[in-house]
Parts: C-alpha cells; structure tokens; sequence
C-alpha cells in the first residue's frame, strides 16, 4: 500500500520522539486512512525548525513499512 501524508513538527514536538517518550507516529493520510510508523524514520528528514511537508509510506502486504521518503512539491 502507498500513503500519502502531511506532516508538521516542530523541533519541540520532534523531541518527544527523540527523547523516547513516543516510538511511533500516527497520523491520518490522505483519503481518510489512518497510518501508524516507526519515528526514528523522521530523523533522516528532520530540519532545525522541525520538519514539514508531504511524504509518501509504502508498506508491505503485511503493512510493515517498505519506505518513507519526501513528496517533491506539486506531487
């Protein structure tokens, strides 16, 4: 399956995931779904404010996740 979601973190939310108080985020993805992941693939994509965008989950059958990347703007 193949997600699109939006997200907006700042620096100070971001830091209950790095802090180990939250290991996953659950966010709703476009179309209604609510989709849950792993945070510690957020850090890759992280900026000093935080992190904000659209960005694409693919999972597996068994919804395990294949890949998280960034959405290009307008995609």
């Amino acid at each position: 399956m193949v997600y699109q979601v939006y997200l907006d973190l700042s620096a100070q939310a971001l830091s209950r995931y790095y802090g180990g108080h939250a290991s996953v985020v659950r966010v709703q993805a476009l179309g209604g779904t609510w989709v849950q992941f792993p945070a510690a693939v957020l850090r890759a994509h992280v900026e000093r404010d935080g992190l904000r965008g659209w960005f694409q989950i693919e999972t597996d059958a068994e919804h395990r996740l294949k890949s998280f990347r960034p959405l290009a703007a307008g995609s």
